[in-house]
């Protein structure tokens, strides 16, 4: 059973353009909005935000150990400061042995990879969606505050932005390769390519074992949309589980070992070991419902102001009511509910939100949530894609002349696209203002200055150097305090 992609929508075919000159559009229009938003990750990434988090000082720390012969036990597969596979330090290591020890070498591995995952997010989209709906939800998402925050943090939260579309689509395209006309030499592959980035996530942030969750949950849906492939499909979905399995294998096997440990830093956050919750199970669990349902949109419920503007709802208010329509749509239209990419992404967003959130103390949490972030933006799409249906709907409706009619359809769009983009400055100008506010530095303390950056840092090489203890930032501004946290120029 096949699926019809937007593709060849009615919506996106105007007379005076061919198909492949339409394409080629839209090829050249992706291909600005990722240089645009690659150079919105890059400008000033070595002193904007001024300040290093803790967290970032200490990957950045154990990154360069490495490079000194200090690596974590067990190597590639031990686990980092955080409890965590090592995976992402050794990609710090990388970029810091290329770039050499500043700011932008240790934020750079993000700032690229939440660029490029605005790719996999797009071609997803443009399964079910317009050309201009998936376009303008790319912009959205590129921009938002919350995803700018991490795209510009020597972190590893982003990368499962860029591993869990990957994974998805992926998936999709093995499940699309099951019809008789695919070639037999391509079935199968994009299963393993699925399999590949389900490995990275779980090497990834720990929310990257929700996103290997949803797919194995998604494996009756699949069965029941290309339920004349049964077998193919279950095969499919072997294949994903085995490769994930095989990569994952080395990493496993050490935390098996090392359980506790492994689980340490989650053991922490974990909501049935918080106090509150073994007082009172079911008033906790409704006080986590209420606030992280409220999160993307009620700034009252903000717990993390570090990751996100204080007081203010974690979506912008435009994201905000396109993610609200677009819920209602997938939900209400019976042409998104037989496709079966909307309860992919349904139970993705379910799945790491549940995990992350609901499963986790002091949420809603902006940097435990961010993975589920392209799953809202799916919505947001959703959102634009019935936008321009509705008013593609009433023109027609209105028995305009075909010219008339052409004028207010693309009318429509250029006003849509204006609204966006006006949004989007919007969001870049907010983040500015935001990380530039002396409270938002109080709120992100524990920090190293990039005023003080060289001084930290060679302090930090002179141990790795010499075989030497770790510093972390706490003992770092013992010695060096800041007279004023809110300013430290």
């Amino acid at each position: 059973m096949q699926y019809q992609t937007a593709h060849h929508a009615p919506l996106e075919q105007p007379v005076s353009l061919t198909r492949e000159a339409l394409r080629s559009l839209e090829w050249l229009a992706l291909g600005l909005i990722l240089v645009a938003a690659l150079a919105v990750r890059l400008y000033n990434l070595g002193s904007f935000p001024d300040t290093l988090l803790a967290d970032e000082a200490d990957n950045a720390q154990d990154s360069l150990r490495i490079l000194y012969g200090q690596p974590p036990a067990n190597g590639f597969f031990g686990v980092d400061w955080t409890s965590q596979p090592a995976f992402s330090i050794y990609k710090g290591a990388a970029f810091i042995s290329l770039f050499g020890f500043t700011m932008t070498a240790i934020r750079l591995p993000s700032a690229l990879i939440s660029a490029l995952a605005l790719l996999p997010f797009y071609l997803l989209l443009r399964r079910q969606f317009s050309l201009t709906a998936s376009l303008l939800a790319a912009v959205l998402l590129g921009t938002s505050v919350w995803y700018l925050n991490f795209s510009r943090s020597g972190w590893n939260i982003v990368d499962l932005c860029f591993f869990m579309p990957m994974a998805l689509l992926f998936l999709m395209r093995g499940l699309d390769s099951l019809a008789p006309e695919t070639p037999p030499r391509r079935r199968g592959v994009d299963f393993v390519a699925s399999g590949f980035f389900c490995a990275l996530a779980l090497y990834g942030y720990p929310a990257g074992r929700a996103v290997v969750v949803a797919l194995g949950l998604y494996l009756p849906l699949a069965l029941y949309f290309y339920r004349t492939q049964v077998r193919q499909v279950l095969l499919g979905h072997v294949v994903i589980a085995a490769v994930t399995a095989l990569l994952f294998a080395p990493q496993a096997l050490y935390a098996l070992r090392n359980w506790e440990h492994f689980n340490g830093r989650t053991g922490v956050v974990f909501l049935l070991n918080n106090p509150e919750f073994q007082a009172d199970p079911r008033g906790t669990l409704m006080h986590q419902l209420s606030w992280n349902l409220r999160g993307p949109w009620d700034g009252r419920v903000n717990n993390t102001p570090q990751y996100s503007p204080a007081g203010e709802p974690q979506l912008d208010r435009l994201s905000g009511v396109l993610v609200l329509a677009g819920i209602l749509m997938t939900m209400a239209l019976p042409r998104l509910r037989s496709q079966p990419e909307t309860w992919l992404w349904w139970l993705m967003l379910l799945s790491i939100w549940f995990f992350t959130q609901i499963l986790t103390a002091n949420t809603p949490n902006g940097a435990r949530g961010l993975a589920y972030l392209p799953a809202l933006y799916y919505f947001a799409a959703a959102g634009l894609d019935g936008i321009l249906r509705l008013a593609h709907y009433t023109f027609e409706r209105l028995s305009l002349s075909p010219a008339w009619g052409s004028v207010l359809k693309n009318t429509a769009v250029f006003l849509l696209a204006v609204l966006v983009a006006a949004g989007g400055y919007a969001n870049l100008t907010h983040y500015a203002a935001w990380q530039m506010n002396p409270q938002t530095r109080q709120a992100r303390y524990l920090y190293v200055t990039a005023r003080e950056f060289p001084d930290w840092a060679a302090a930090i090489e002179n141990l790795a150097k010499t075989g030497g203890g770790k510093m972390n930032v706490g003992q770092w501004r013992e010695m060096h305090p800041i007279p004023d946290i809110a300013n430290p120029h």
